[in-house]
């Protein structure tokens, strides 16, 4: 198997940077109490500033879904081999996985394989640097060799599956890949009907030629001995849900990312 490498992301010293830059040109920002320095040419400008917590509404809407899984990328729940970064959601001290496009980059489930039956959808917070080549996100495979997932291709999300060992990838659907910043990416699955979500906006429909009752083991990024490359980009707070969620509960899982 092959670890993706971690990659720490612009955190939080450039915000406070930000916020302090902006209290020295006058502008209001809110900010937990604290004091820093600027500094101007040759002269120093201290500011008090306030932030409040986080909401812990993103938290909460996870709870509430009881996922399977929930990779956060903290050091509590990151697979072994990998760091914390600054994370994809918008008030977020935990960790993000770095993509970087390598053949067969990948993490794979820990905690071992999920029964079929029990996976209703998977979601990952995802922010692409390269939609262009083609480069896997997300597979669920199966004890068999058979799997299914999604990948990025020609500017392209799709919805992609391998019905038989050995068996080319085959494109299901297709929708206009994310665009710049984090997007929440949901892939709905009831029984081998599937949905798949960018943010709030079902955007495809798919039907899995090959469904069955083993079991299923995540994988983010391309498979070990698949000859596939990753993705690259960010992946953060993916999610395996026991049941298909409605449309109304990917809007509020997307709602939930607020400070």
């Amino acid at each position: 198997m092959r670890w993706a490498r971690p990659e720490r992301r612009p955190g939080w010293p450039v915000v406070i940077l930000a916020a302090l830059v902006g209290v020295a040109a006058g502008l209001s920002l809110p900010r937990a109490q604290a004091t820093g320095a600027v500094f101007v040419d040759a002269g120093t400008v201290n500011a008090s500033f306030q932030v409040g917590t986080c909401s812990g509404s993103w938290s909460a809407a996870v709870a509430g879904l009881a996922p399977l899984r929930h990779w956060d990328f903290a050091a509590a729940s990151t697979p072994a081999g990998d760091l914390p970064a600054p994370g994809l959601l918008v008030c977020d001290p935990s960790g993000a996985l770095s993509l970087h496009g390598e053949a067969e980059e990948n993490v794979t489930d820990p905690s071992g394989a999920i029964p079929e039956v029990s996976f209703g959808a998977v979601a990952l917070w995802v922010q692409l640097s390269d939609t262009a080549a083609t480069g896997d996100l997300v597979w669920a495979i199966g004890a068999d060799g058979t799997r299914s997932g999604l990948r990025v291709s020609g500017g392209q999300l799709e919805v992609v599956e391998v019905p038989a060992p050995g068996d080319p990838v085959s494109v299901l659907a297709q929708a206009a890949a994310p665009g710049p910043g984090p997007h929440l990416v949901t892939l709905a699955r009831a029984g081998g009907d599937l949905t798949l979500y960018v943010d709030a906006s079902a955007v495809a429909t798919a039907t899995l030629a090959a469904t069955g009752t083993g079991d299923l083991t995540l994988v983010v990024g391309a498979p070990t001995g698949s000859a596939e490359d990753a993705a690259t980009g960010a992946v953060d707070e993916v999610l395996v849900l026991p049941v298909t969620p409605s449309a109304a509960q990917v809007a509020a899982l997307v709602a939930a990312n607020a400070w």
